[in-house]
């Protein structure tokens, strides 16, 4: 119970480092926009599907939230990537790869 508190605040370091980097204008404002606004640029279904991980050289990287949600958003990825761009008012996601989850031991 005490682990799962804890995690509530918890934010990937991917995510802490880009925001870290669009402050001080080194980083891709895409990038940045996508961790900030995840849940509108999305959308609902699969903002709740998925986060974020990194958005490099146009290839957007997703770690899904179950190893369902990984086959179905490998189906959707163009879905996804359309839907990106359109909010983000242009073409900065080319590829979306979704990520395998670890098991956990």
């Amino acid at each position: 119970m005490r682990v799962e508190r804890a995690r509530k605040g918890v934010r990937a370091l991917g995510a802490v480092v880009t925001e870290v980097l669009a402050t001080l204008g080194l980083g891709d404002p895409a990038e940045a926009r996508l961790h900030a606004e995840w849940k509108e640029a999305a959308g609902g279904e699969f903002a709740a599907s998925c986060q974020p991980a990194a958005l490099r050289a146009g290839r957007l990287t997703v770690v899904p939230a179950g190893e369902a949600w990984r086959y179905e958003l490998t189906m959707r990825s163009e879905e996804l990537k359309l839907r990106l761009n359109s909010y983000l008012g242009g073409d900065h996601v080319k590829e979306v790869a979704v990520m395998a989850r670890r098991a956990r031991v």
